[in-house]
């Protein structure tokens, strides 16, 4: 049922970037994943598979092949989300697949009281492809996002997104007021 307790913690979902060392339990992070699965996804293909890395080793090495995933260093575990091109049959919509399974993941983070970040990946080359190298993927795997979770150290404001001029009405030119 919804509720304005539920619609405010939409709103209160932050990227977090400073966590405690506490990896979080296989049993909390398999329970983001399944949120992940129960994303929509085009035709209801689910092409997206998942993986968890722990290892300081993997993410050492992934905290190397891009500035942006520089933060792996410093993370206590990152999922992995990645397009399977053999589960697609409509080219292209593994994107949109794993977009809306990321975000799953991060709304299922945060309501389990962990922190998460999205890292893009996808659509790069420069990103996906070492981190491909990296994991070792086959070839009709490729990575869209790394997510990194734990437990947060911090609590970021949320800023006001609203802006209702960005809405239009009908036609581009009709905006609400």
């Amino acid at each position: 049922m919804f509720s304005m307790e539920n619609y405010d913690f939409l709103l209160t979902r932050r990227s977090i970037r400073k966590f405690s060392s506490q990896i979080p339990d296989k049993e909390l992070v398999l329970k983001c994943i399944k949120a992940g699965m129960y994303a929509p996804s085009a035709r209801n293909q689910q092409s997206w598979q998942f993986m968890i890395i722990d290892d300081r080793k993997v993410m050492d090495k992934l905290s190397k092949v891009s500035e942006n995933l520089s933060l792996i260093a410093k993370l206590p575990m990152v999922i992995g989300v990645f397009g399977d091109s053999e589960l697609s049959t409509t080219p292209d919509y593994w994107v949109v697949d794993c977009a809306a399974a990321t975000q799953n993941i991060l709304l299922a983070a945060h309501a389990l009281g962990l922190g998460s970040v999205w890292m893009g990946v996808y659509p790069r080359e420069s990103r996906y492809l070492p981190v491909k190298k990296v994991l070792e993927l086959p070839s009709n795997i490729t990575p869209f996002s790394l997510i990194g979770i734990g437990f947060p150290i911090e609590k970021p404001e949320f800023p006001e997104r609203f802006k209702l001029e960005r809405i239009r009405h009908n036609d581009w030119n009709n905006t609400i007021k």
